[in-house]
Parts: C-alpha cells; structure tokens; sequence
C-alpha cells in the first residue's frame, strides 16, 4: 500500500512538472513572438521616416490628407501610391528651427486666438469657433476641411503640428497689435470711429503722433550731443534723432555671418553686433538706464547693450584724425536682408521718419549698419532715402570711426504701418499714407502708375522658386501644368485679344522689372510668401489671388490690398505636400486643375468684364 501511493505521488509530481513546463515553454514563445512584432514595427517606423527623408530629395511627395489621418506616399509620376498610417511615424525629429534673439521673438510669430479672418468677399464675421486647446481659428477664410485641419493636432515624428506654427523665414518678432479698442483705451481716442484710429495708427495721424511724442536728452549746452526719441509704445515703434556723435565700430562682428543665399537660414542676422564703448556724446551727465535715458539701440544692433549699459558716453583722448564726416545721415540695419516685405516696411519707417524731422533725402546720406548680401531691394531703398550721395555700407563702418553732425536712426523693419495685425483681422482700408509711398516709390524708379499697352490682358504669376543655391518652402508644385490649361480653356474669354500668361521668378528681376510687371498686370497670382509684397505696385482694382497652406494664417499682403485697393482673395483647397519640413505652415501645394478652375474662374471673369469696360470708357 505504502509502495502504491508513493508511486502515485510522484506520478502527480511529474504530472504537474509537465504541465508548468509547458505553460512556462508557451509563455516563453508568446514572448518571441511579441518581439518580433515589435521588431518589425521598428523596420516599419525607420522605413517610413526614410522614405519622408527621400521626400526632400524630390524622390516622392508626401501628402496630408484632410479626410483621415494618414500620408500617402506618392511617385512623382502619379503612380503607385502608398500609404502609410500617421501613428506609423513616431520617432524623434530633429530641430527643424534655428534658435531666435529672443525668446519672444519665436512666441509673437503664433497666430493669436479670439479673432476671425476676412471671408472671400472682404466681409468681416465677428464670432469664431472655438478649437482644441482653446485655440480660435479663423471661421470664414476657410474651407471646412480645413478648418478641420486646423483644429487637428498630429503627431508626426514624434512632435505636435499645430494650428500656429509658424513658417522659419518669418522668424521677426512681428508683434500682433490685438484690436483697436485696446489701442483707443491707451491712446484715449474716446468715443472716435474706427477710422479715426486707423488714421491715427497707421496712416499720417501716425506721423503727427510720433512728433507729439519726442523727449530730448542730452540737452546741457550749444556743443551737446541732444538726442530726441521718438516713441509711441503701444505700437513699439521708435526712432531717435541724434547730434554731434562719433560711432567707432572699426572691426565689430557681424551677429551671424554667411557668404551666399545658399546658407541662408532662421540663424541669419547680417546686423553687427554691439560694441561696447563705441559710442561717445558731449553730455554732462551719465547717459544710462539709473539716469533716465533709454535705449535707443535695440533692434538696431544684435546682442545688447544691456540695461545697465549708457547710450553714449565722453569720448577718449586718443581718436584717429582719419574720421569720416557726415553732414546728416539716415542711419538703417537690415535683420531679414533676403525678405523683401521686411525690407520695404523698413524703408517706409525710414520714409515716415524723415517726414517727423523735416529731412529731405536729397541732402541725407544712407548709413547701412549690416554686411547684408546684395538684393534687388536695394536699388529702391538708395532712390527713396538717398539719391543723391553715396550709400556708406558695413566694410566703410568696420574700417573708419564716423562722426555725425545729424544722424536718424530709423525703425525697426519688423515694425510700423505695414507690419500691423499679420495674424489677425486688419480694420483698416484706404491707407493715403503707405498710398503716396508707392507712388512715389514708382516715380522715383521711374514706372509710370499706367499700363504700359491700355488694351494688354496680362496675368503674372509670382513663382516660388530655389535660387542662389538656396531651397524654400511653400513651391506651387503643378504651377506650370494649371497655367498651360488656363491659357488654353480661357482662350477667347477677352473681347480685345488674347490674355497672356506669364509665371516669372522676381529674384532675376531688378526692382523697375518688378514694378512695371505689376502696373501691367491685370491678374495676380502667388504662393504666400515674401515675393508678394509686389502687390504695393499693382493698380487699384487689380486682381490679387494668393495661395496658402491650409494652415498657414498670415496676412500681410491681404492688408497691403486694403490699404491700397487691389481685390485679395485666398485660395486654401488642393493637396499640401511635406516636402523637405514637417511644418503645415511650410507645405508645398498640388491643386487639380478641375478644383482651381472652379474657384478661379468666376473671380478671372469678372477681372476680364472690368478691363473690357475700362477699355470701352476711353
């Protein structure tokens, strides 16, 4: 019996013995199993990113659906698409943005909440639609798809795209002045109208204000160095005008240097940086912060001068006998030097202030405080603010010390008229100040305000193209296959001729080319982008039709048309395309021709009947 139960037990012992192994030998090959899984959700994952790699080399297009969240990987020729899921994309990108100045200066780049944008017919709707992450997103400027886009927030390589992000050649701390009631307040406008305030703000009530506002300093004796500010902080517009003052900048540095467009990047800043002890003044008293004195270099130089350092200071026994002299100086630093919107808005602060003191540009020398590289703009930054003395550049700067009889210190191009509410609604029309500005801008570069060929249809499309070696975002991938179907659909639309269309790359134009190509267009059509601020040369009427990233809130050539009367429309449908960035701001755009037509059309119609009219008034 003893012997029957012990064999029993250990009958019972194996018996379990077996069971737990194969549990154990099972749970070992789910184990196996899982990781090779995983394992090839990693092949699947590095698959992706390289082919979003290959992308930026041309070799496919990826493409943002609006409908459901995936990224279809499409061949240039159209064919063989695939697709691969968005939650298949997940590893760490790299940093895609150069650092900026400023901590601010990335934050003011995002499009501000509570705000409502134009809708196609230029009305303006005051509610909005509330967002995820309490974002608001413009309610009319878009599509319904889009704005579904808007609202979306995808995770693509590891990190959130967002409603506002912002394009990295935009990288100004462009600030958003949120609504003129807020202004009204500050500035105690009272009960005025709204066009009050916009005269007030932007137009020559800005240039009146400006003078209200000046404080001089420096104001001991006959041989003192006064210095007036003129500052209007709401706006954080200012501008100094300076006397008696010697400037050594001999070997400064250049804040971030390079030698041709193809380094050109978010880290560019061409302005030299600030030197220590470089300006001197004839003042009795310390000219600092502790003292009451402001300062008047920001923005104009890069890294400084702290708060604690003086505007100017006694100058030192041992100056160099080879100073060079300037009679009266329009002294001007160029940040965006590539960016031509940036660089008008710069001459036009110029421009403005220049009218405060009562200088004529025929008398004033143009001091540049930068190495910037050489641009088309250039030609009319010299005709406006000195046509008639040699322009003294940053070589001149680095090698001699300069002494200023009169020296003006112009804006900051990041700020002024045309630089107001970029990210939101703009409340303001029919601008007389940025008005005589282009009018007198097209004189100057001799272009007459007319039609060169009163019965020409002409449509000009501004295209988005590399130069100089440098790449860029936001390229109208199909532009050339939708202009050739235009140009044959719409043959016979004019009942004076024929309407000729031209796509053309403004960087291969001189300034007067690009001029008189506006004043003779009767349409006008671009991807957003800085080539567009040639619609300040447009006539009155023209039509303006620019094409956007989904997602790209931006509005700076819209205000240039209210303030200057051309008829901006927007254009947001099609396919946006991650070529070379992961930023929806930055997408290149695909649109079927069918999709363009239908919007395009009726608005080229109606451009078409006004020529024929205008021509039938003669």
């Amino acid at each position: 019996m003893h012997n029957t139960a012990s064999t029993r037990s250990t009958s019972l012992s194996r018996l379990w013995s077996g069971l737990l192994l194969s549990v154990l030998m099972m749970l070992l090959g789910n184990f196996l199993l899982v990781r090779r899984s995983l394992n090839s959700l990693e092949i699947a994952k590095t698959k992706a990113q390289d082919s979003m790699v290959q992308s930026a080399q041309g070799i496919n297009i990826i493409v943002l659906n609006d409908d459901e969240d995936t990224i279809e990987m499409m061949q240039n020729d159209d064919s063989s698409a695939t697709t691969t899921s968005v939650d298949e994309v997940n590893s760490t990108p790299p940093n895609s943005t150069e650092q900026s100045d400023s901590a601010a200066q990335e934050e003011d780049q995002k499009t501000p909440s509570g705000v409502c944008a134009p809708t196609a017919n230029g009305m303006k709707e005051n509610h909005s639609i509330e967002a995820k992450d309490d974002i608001n997103i413009p309610c009319d400027s878009i599509t319904s798809n889009a704005l579904q886009d808007a609202v979306i927030t995808r995770d693509l390589q590891g990190f959130s795209i967002t409603a506002n992000q912002v394009s990295s050649d935009e990288e100004h701390d462009t600030k958003n002045v949120s609504t003129l009631s807020t202004l009204s307040q500050q500035l105690s406008f009272g009960e005025q109208t709204t066009s009050d305030e916009c005269f007030t703000l932007r137009d020559y009530g800005f240039v009146d204000l400006l003078k209200s506002s000046s404080r001089s300093f420096c104001t001991g004796d006959l041989d003192s160095s006064i210095y007036t500010v003129f500052d209007v902080p709401i706006a954080e517009f200012s501008s100094t005008k300076l006397q008696n003052i010697v400037i050594d900048m001999r070997s400064a540095e250049v804040s971030h240097d390079i030698y041709s467009l193809a380094q050109d990047g978010g880290g560019h800043d061409p302005r030299f940086r600030y030197k220590p002890n470089s300006v001197f003044c004839n003042c009795t008293g310390p000219q600092d912060s502790a003292h009451g004195a402001p300062n008047i270099w920001k923005h104009l130089l890069a890294d400084g001068p702290s708060a604690n350092e003086p505007t100017c200071q006694l100058p030192p026994p041992n100056l160099p006998d080879d100073v060079l002299s300037l009679e009266r100086a329009v002294v001007l630093t160029r940040k965006d030097d590539h960016n031509p919107f940036f660089q008008i808005s710069a001459i036009l602060n110029a421009w403005m202030m220049m009218k405060v003191v009562g200088w004529d540009s025929a008398s004033t020398h143009l001091v540049t405080f930068d190495r910037a590289l050489p641009s088309p703009i250039d030609e009319l930054r010299n005709a406006m603010l000195s046509p008639q003395r040699p322009v003294i550049g940053g070589s001149e700067i680095q090698r001699r010390v300069l002494r200023f009889e009169a020296m003006l210190l112009a804006p900051y191009e990041a700020r002024g008229p045309i630089m107001s509410h970029l990210d939101d609604d703009q409340p303001c029309y029919d601008n007389k100040l940025i008005t005589d500005f282009r009018n007198l801008a097209l004189k100057t570069m001799s272009v007459s305000p007319k039609k060169t060929e009163p019965r020409r249809c002409l449509i000009t499309v501004i295209s988005r193209r590399p130069y100089g070696g440098r790449q860029i975002q936001r390229v109208w991938r199909n532009e050339a296959e939708v202009i050739n179907r235009m140009s044959s659909d719409y043959n016979g639309t004019y009942r004076f001729g024929e309407c000729a269309f031209q796509s053309l790359d403004f960087v291969n134009l001189t300034m007067h080319e690009q001029m008189r190509v506006m004043v003779d267009s009767d349409v006008v059509i671009g991807m957003h982008g800085a080539g567009m601020v040639n619609v300040m040369w447009t006539r009155p009427g023209t039509l303006v039709v620019e094409i956007f990233p989904r997602r790209r809130l931006r509005w700076g050539y819209r205000n240039l048309c209210q303030f200057l009367g051309c008829s901006w429309h927007e254009f947001r449908e099609g396919q946006d395309l991650l070529v070379r960035t992961t930023d929806p701001n930055d997408m290149d755009k695909y649109i079927a021709y069918e999709e363009w037509d239908s919007f395009f059309a009726p608005l080229f119609r109606d451009a078409i009947r006004k020529l024929e009219r205008e021509i039938e008034e003669e």
